[in-house]
């Protein structure tokens, strides 16, 4: 039975927006979140449920004071219990979506220590690594000396997959690392209003074992 778990995490205000006066508006503790919304002006008549929007979640991670959550707890929260399953044999999928600027990849890849975490946990297995984009409806290897557009299929048995696809053994996290950083750099991007560099993208990296 598939199990889905729904996690929110509040990066810290960028040196641009503090200078520019911006504020957090979103709040909340370990499940829920506020979203307060500060195009409706607040006055005794307003409508509450029209200013602030509440949800409920599997867990929330703040940046700011005591709640502070570092990379680790993000990964032993929400990494570490989708790593034993498929060290398990379950299929397994972490997908972080957002706007740009909003922290994505950071929280995906920005501790390099958890790839020695990953590595090791699956020390009694083989591993193997795909790096796919998605751009402008094309899909590229990014791990391919020179990416091309390639196609997706449709298998009776295992469902889609993209021919052609490159799928890279790895032994140690130093390798794993490595193909990462290269893939990564290969994605396109472009500069936009919240993030200078901003990956224009979809990325996916796979790993079967």
């Amino acid at each position: 039975m598939a199990h889905v778990r729904v996690a929110v995490r509040v990066r810290p205000l960028s040196s641009r927006e503090r200078r520019e006066g911006a504020k957090i508006i979103v709040n909340g503790d370990d499940r829920n979140v506020t979203i307060q919304d500060i195009r409706v002006p607040e006055h005794p008549g307003c409508d509450h449920r029209a200013r602030y929007k509440h949800f409920r979640l599997d867990e929330c991670f703040f940046s700011d004071g005591e709640r502070a959550s570092q990379q680790e707890q993000v990964y032993a929260s929400l990494g570490r219990p989708l790593l034993d399953d498929v060290l398990a044999g379950y299929n397994g999928c972490l997908l972080a979506y957002g706007q740009s600027g909003s922290g994505k990849t950071y929280t995906m890849l920005g501790n390099p220590e958890l790839l020695q975490k990953l590595s090791a946990a699956g020390s009694e297995c083989t591993m193997s690594l795909s790096c796919v984009e998605v751009y402008n409806e094309t899909v590229r290897d990014l791990l391919m000396r020179r990416p091309q557009g390639l196609r997706v299929r449709e298998h009776p048995q295992t469902g889609p997959y993209v021919q052609g696809l490159g799928m890279h053994l790895v032994s140690c996290a130093a390798e794993l690392r490595s193909l990462l950083t290269r893939g990564m750099s290969r994605r396109q991007v472009g500069a936009t209003q919240l993030n200078g560099a901003s990956s224009r993208s979809h990325a996916l990296v796979t790993r079967e074992g």
